[in-house]
């Protein structure tokens, strides 16, 4: 696997992977007032520019595909299959979030739900298991080599006296093995939002995080590395934590 330079995506063999499109999400934004013009031929134009740079057949998203939590409304259908008719790839794979409630009812012909245990693939000897991060991963994904999950968008947040700023970072560290949780050592990768303007969970502010692996404490998280999407080590997330600090 390798991270994709300047963008929150990676590259499996011949698969582009990324997490978190949250596609819908200006129609809540808009129900607030907030008038935010779609975002989903941006972003499927953006996708398409990478899949053609790693002449990837298939995207694979790790949850979220679309952003309403409690439905499928119609509006939100017909954006779908906007996106997915824009997309250059005969392939879509999501690996169901907590917002993919009945994705895979519509029918889309070129999108394959996978449930949110997640799935494993292979990459030359390693296999890597991806799923969204907000429910319990299946044992061959535990037991895979690498673990990857979204869920939460990581970002890193910097204060200065002039104020406060931050940007996603992808987060790399381990797990920590528990026969309780049927968990092993073993190498983890965080992705970021793909969409720019989901919210964050600032990683290095002691907020409370969510999802299984947070609130059994089994991701060793102040070990882990913050990497910015250019592939700057920012530092370990216990370094990075003064950073919130008056």
């Amino acid at each position: 696997m390798k991270f994709v330079f300047n963008q929150p995506a990676a590259v499996i063999g011949k698969r582009l992977v990324v997490s978190d499109l949250h596609l819908g999400l200006e129609f809540e934004a808009r129900e607030k007032k907030i008038m935010l013009p779609l975002q989903h031929k941006r972003l499927a134009r953006e996708l398409n520019a990478l899949l053609s740079e790693f002449d990837a057949g298939e995207l694979v998203v790790l949850g979220d595909f679309k952003h309403d939590v409690f439905g499928f409304e119609e509006r939100e259908k017909r954006l779908m299959a906007d996106f997915l008719d824009a997309l250059d790839c005969p392939r879509v794979v999501v690996i169901k979030g907590n917002h993919d409630s009945q994705l895979e009812s519509y029918g889309f012909e070129k999108l394959a739900v996978e449930q949110p245990q997640g799935i494993v693939l292979r990459e030359g000897r390693e296999k890597i298991g991806l799923c969204h991060g907000h429910a319990w991963p299946s044992r061959e994904v535990l037991s895979a080599d690498t673990l990857c999950f979204g869920h939460q968008h990581p970002a890193i947040r910097f204060r200065e006296k002039t104020g406060a700023w931050s940007q996603r970072v992808w987060i790399v560290g381990e797990m920590r093995a528990s026969k309780k949780f049927g968990t092993r050592k073993q190498r983890v990768v965080w992705f970021p939002a793909f969409n720019p303007i989901v919210g964050s969970a600032f990683v290095n502010s002691g907020e409370r995080l969510l999802g299984p692996f947070f609130a059994n404490n089994l991701f060793d998280l102040k070990n882990a590395t913050a990497f910015s999407l250019s592939g700057l080590r920012l530092g370990k997330i216990r370094e990075l934590s003064v950073l919130n600090k008056s």
